[in-house]
């Protein structure tokens, strides 16, 4: 029953921090949320996944390792993460590469534009809304 009084503490020190959180701090964990929901789906597409599965296997193990107090495995997982950083990083380069190229060919401004051209708006009104919507943002970040 442990665990219980660990959870009720912990459920004590939200709410001491409870007070604190703000909109911003909302807005922030969505956006990561939304970079790791796409990250996920980028990888179910690619290769990665199946590396992603044998990490957390490799993850699970030393896990275990831990709590069955292996020191010898633990040092060594420990000491092979930076280097298992990187060669991740090599052995994906492929598909790193191919998912940086396709958000560079993503025209964000250009699909706006195209909107903006289909209504027939004038360019002045175009650069007008933008310009007011940089003052807008530029003034919500600053707050």
């Amino acid at each position: 029953m442990q665990w219980l009084e660990t959870i009720e503490k912990n459920l004590e020190n939200f709410n001491i921090y409870r007070g604190t959180i703000d909109q911003y701090d909302a807005i922030e964990i969505l956006v990561i949320a939304a970079l790791i929901y796409y990250i996920l789906a980028w990888m179910k597409k690619t290769r990665a996944w199946l590396l992603m599965k044998g990490l957390i296997v490799i993850g699970a193990l030393v896990f275990v390792a831990y709590m069955s107090k292996m020191t010898t495995i633990v040092w060594i997982a420990k000491n092979l993460v930076s280097f298992a950083t990187i060669a991740i990083i090599v052995v994906l380069q492929p598909e790193l590469r191919h998912a940086l190229e396709g958000l560079g060919k993503k025209n964000f401004l250009g699909n706006f534009f195209r909107v903006c051209l289909r209504h027939r708006y004038k360019k002045s009104q175009v650069f007008l809304l933008i310009k007011s919507q940089l003052r807008l943002t530029s003034s919500f970040l600053f707050l």
